[in-house]
């Protein structure tokens, strides 16, 4: 196998391969499928052509098994249907001619290890707060139910966000007005001093900007 596995990627299955480039089986290219618990690899012999189909990114798959007989076989094919669109020259990369399985069905087991391997990075991605991401993930093999939670979650987000600004622009006005209030009580010089002490740390905190300290310094001031 010349494909780098990826970290934690194991090969469950590999088998002898060709796909066809015609209908009849006169141009063809041999070679070795691996399929891993993330992926799908195609390695051609002797040329160095590779088709890898990771699982998020493959949409069904379609397996018709073959059948062994006294003169002639029927070689299993599996055809795999993906995100990406190809031109009809080139969809012939996409159906796996497999004559070491003729009398086996694999899709249950490659169902499964699509199925688990999206799940646990529809996790993983939730896990890193990439909730746009969980959700396709989530929808792409029918996980309704999941997906709808973590829509829940992002929305739930939202208004805990919002509640956050609404409410330190309430405390911000509160202290704003409790500073403006107070300056209206008193005229001695050490009273203006303490308030005016106030509002130079009200602006370092960035709880008002400086046309706010402006303004309330002249009122302050009685200017």
């Amino acid at each position: 196998m010349k494909t780098t596995l990826k970290k934690g990627e194991v090969v469950k299955m590999s088998t002898k391969c060709y796909i066809n480039k015609e209908f009849a089986r006169l141009d063809c290219i041999n070679g070795n499928l691996y399929i891993t618990n993330q992926r799908i690899i195609f390695e051609a012999i002797p040329w160095d052509i590779y088709y890898i189909f990771d699982f998020d990114q493959v949409k069904s798959l379609r397996y018709k098994k073959g059948s062994s007989g006294l003169f002639f076989g029927v070689d299993s094919e599996l055809d795999i249907i993906t995100e990406e669109k190809y031109e009809i020259s080139e969809s012939y990369r996409n159906k796996l001619h497999l004559p070491n399985l003729r009398e086996k069905n694999i899709l249950l087991d490659l169902e499964k290890m699509r199925h688990d391997f999206i799940v646990n990075k529809a996790k993983e991605r939730e896990k890193h707060l990439d909730y746009d991401q969980a959700i396709e993930l989530w929808e792409k093999i029918e996980k309704h139910q999941e997906a709808a939670r973590v829509r829940k979650i992002v929305t739930e987000q939202k208004k805990v966000d919002q509640t956050i600004v609404q409410g330190d622009q309430i405390t911000k006005t509160e202290i704003k007005d409790s500073v403006l209030n107070r300056s209206n009580v008193g005229s001695g010089g050490d009273d203006k001093f303490t308030k005016l002490k106030e509002l130079k740390e009200m602006l370092a905190e960035g709880l008002i900007d400086d046309d706010e300290f402006k303004q309330m310094k002249k009122e302050i001031l009685g200017k």
